[in-house]
């Protein structure tokens, strides 16, 4: 059983290759098993370090996110504010903080981060541009919540 499950650990993983080739160097008889699994060992070693590192960052920025977020809820309900406008600004926080963590953790897998932040830009841009007159409204209906010019 144990054989099996090494062969189909090889089949499964880029090192299918290197046991091809220690196959053909040993004169066709089968492959090195300890060979086959310091490579793979090689190629997964850096890969999962570099997982548990994304998750532990996704993990801080999700906590990072949730204590600004009701910091950002208590300062508003401290100051009795719209919950509305409480909830839309801590909804706020928490999402441009996990965007901002996605991004950098995407960064440490190699991928360039610059296209992600035009991207950002350019889709922010166009929903600017598109809500215009619907943004327009809606920041000063929140002026009006937050400074209440009436009573």
């Amino acid at each position: 059983m144990n054989r099996i499950a090494t062969i189909a650990l090889v089949w499964l993983t880029p090192a299918f290759a290197l046991a091809q080739e220690t196959a053909e160097e040993s004169g066709g008889g089968g492959f090195d098993v300890d060979k086959v699994l310091a490579s793979l060992n090689d190629q997964v070693a850096p890969w999962g370090i570099k997982i548990l590192g994304a998750l532990f960052g996704l993990f801080a920025a999700w906590v990072i996110a949730g204590t600004l977020s009701r910091g950002v809820r208590k300062a508003g309900d401290a100051r009795s504010l719209d919950a509305t406008l409480v909830r839309f600004f801590a909804n706020m926080v928490r999402y441009v903080v996990l965007t901002a963590a996605i991004v950098a953790i995407l960064g440490v897998f190699g991928i360039e981060t610059s296209s992600f932040a035009a991207i950002i830009g350019a889709a922010g841009l166009a929903i600017g541009l598109a809500f215009e007159g619907t943004l327009g409204n809606f920041a000063a209906g929140v002026m009006l919540l937050v400074f209440r010019p009436f009573k």
